[in-house]
């Protein structure tokens, strides 16, 4: 393996008749590989990429974040067209605990997924108390019969 401005390439040879044939083999590999591709980076490791929803907790809220860099492979100077990203939640409800996965960030090329990686959540989220739950209750109710009033 070599890695080079934050892309890491793998070549592998066989059959090679001695190691110094092996070697000279490897570094071509590796010399074109460096030289036609580069990564395009999306996200850092740790990087939040939004919040997921929460029920029933005592934040209503949790920041997702990515435990790897996510990072696309592309030609040098080839433009990203046709690449899309989104992140989607899941449904959670509380407690939900420091580093669960509460989603992923889909990498779309024209419309069909090339990858998935998973979201974790940032912190712990507590299950809310009855109070809490009643108090937000009481708000919503409250919002809904202010909004027909007006």
């Amino acid at each position: 393996t070599a890695k080079k401005d934050g892309m890491r390439v793998i070549a592998v040879i066989f059959g090679a008749p001695t190691s110094k044939e092996r070697n000279r083999q490897i570094a071509k590999m590796f010399d074109y590989a460096f030289a036609q591709f580069e990564t395009a980076p999306l996200y850092k490791s740790g990087d939040p990429v939004g919040e997921a929803r929460v029920t029933k907790g005592a934040k209503t809220k949790v920041t997702a974040v990515v435990h790897e860099p996510i990072a696309l492979l592309k030609r040098k100077g080839e433009e990203l067209k046709g690449y899309e990203h989104e992140v989607h939640f899941l449904k959670l409800q509380a407690p939900v605990k420091k580093g669960e996965v509460v989603g992923a960030v889909i990498v779309k090329k024209e419309g069909k997924v090339i990858k998935k990686w998973n979201v974790y959540a940032k912190e712990d989220i507590q299950p809310a108390t009855w109070w809490t739950l009643f108090k937000r209750t009481f708000g919503q109710i409250t919002k809904i019969n202010k909004a027909k009033i007006d």
